[in-house]
């Protein structure tokens, strides 16, 4: 019975000893934010690449994701100082590559972004496109840690986007309103004051009396 008890003793000691040794490894990766939407053809996106060291000291990573070009065209990339010394993006067919590369006297320990890639959704009969990251391979994504140049990427987050069928149409600008021209109006002409119409009858009058005059002088003569 003592024995019994003994032997049950160890084996709890030893799973408490297993139990306490044993650390869950750190969880490297990269991911597509966001990670889902909805996009009408003709429509602008912006997904951004974005790494969680998880703990680890890292001083290079390569980011090399796929796309259906058929479906999406790369506007634009944007690269971060995430990684100051050597950040780059590169488009070849149906690939993006995003590297980054720091000093190994100072490697990245938080969480960030490495580049933000602007998609332009395409004509196209689809409904729903993936964007991968490439794993597994040497021309794969790789996270390098500090001094080590171990690769400790574990994981990703791929993104699935759906298509929307409805185009987007574009918002016309306003044209400026065309000014409305005024009339023109003949000058209106003002009436005269008295002063002038008392002149211009004496003038008339003046007028009248002369040519009487000239008629009976010549008729005299």
């Amino acid at each position: 019975m003592k024995l019994a008890k003994v032997i049950l003793s160890l084996f709890f000691l030893l799973f408490v000893v297993c139990q306490t040794n044993v650390k869950a490894d750190p969880l490297a990766r990269l991911m597509l934010n966001p990670a889902a939407g909805t996009y009408a053809v003709g429509e602008q996106f912006t997904v951004g690449v974005e790494i969680d060291v998880d703990g680890h000291t890292v001083d290079a990573v390569d980011a090399v994701i796929n796309y259906d070009a058929e479906v999406l065209n790369v506007v634009g990339i944007n690269t971060t100082n995430l990684f100051h010394m050597y950040p780059t993006a590169e488009i070849s067919g149906n690939y993006i590559t995003i590297s980054g590369l720091r000093n190994i006297d100072d490697p990245l320990t938080t969480n960030g972004v490495l580049a933000n890639i602007i998609f332009e959704v395409k004509q196209t009969s689809v409904t729903s496109t993936s964007v991968l990251f490439i794993v597994g391979t040497d021309q794969g994504s790789h996270i390098a840690e500090n001094a080590t140049a171990e690769d400790v990427l574990n994981d990703v987050v791929n993104g699935d986007y759906t298509i929307s069928q409805t185009a987007v149409t574009p918002t016309p600008s306003s044209s400026p309103a065309t000014p409305t021209p005024t009339s023109s109006s003949s000058p209106t002409t003002l009436p005269k004051s008295s002063s002038e119409l008392t002149t211009h009858l004496l003038t008339s009058f003046l007028i009248i009396l002369l040519s009487f005059g000239v008629k009976f002088f010549f008729s005299k003569s």
